[in-house]
């Protein structure tokens, strides 16, 4: 068993590689905590913001998915889905974990962008528009996805 010491220490250098932007060491280092404890949400956070870097989507989701069980109150962990599902075009699933994200810092304007973007491709556009076409006057996207977070939110436009 390592001592607490090399512990933090392997800590510190997967944050450390994580901000000179070597993904591949950080994955490293969080991959080597994982099996000291893998109950350590904070971990696997950071194991998946390193996979979403990497644009590995899928896998960044189900490391989410993980560390949510161990901390469903840990937000980052919701921005991190969100930002994965939205790439993966899971409008749904970049929606719930927007609004989730957005009730507790409603000043991320990233998070907002993919909320907005996510209500306009998703399924929802399309029963909206004319004919169910799909297709929305541009004028009249922005103020659907606007009244979409209004109206859950009880406010009108």
């Amino acid at each position: 068993m390592l001592n607490p010491n090399s512990v933090q220490s392997l800590y510190s250098k997967g944050i450390k590689s994580l901000q000179e932007g070597d993904i591949l060491d950080s994955i490293q280092c969080w991959n080597e905590l994982i099996e000291i404890d893998d109950q350590d949400a904070v971990v696997l956070q950071n194991l998946a913001f390193c996979h979403l870097k990497l644009s590995q989507y899928e896998d960044a989701i189900q490391i989410v998915d993980k560390a949510l069980l161990l901390d469903s109150n840990n937000i980052e962990l919701y921005k991190i889905r969100a930002e994965s599902a939205y790439y993966l075009s899971n409008f749904s699933l970049a929606i719930t974990d927007s609004e989730t994200f957005i009730s507790v810092d409603k000043s991320d304007a990233w998070l907002w962008q993919i909320l907005i973007n996510s209500l306009i491709f998703s399924d929802d556009v399309e029963k909206a528009s004319p004919s169910g076409s799909g297709l929305i006057p541009q004028g009249q996207v922005l103020l659907f996805a606007l009244s979409k977070i209004f109206k859950k939110h009880n406010h009108t436009l």
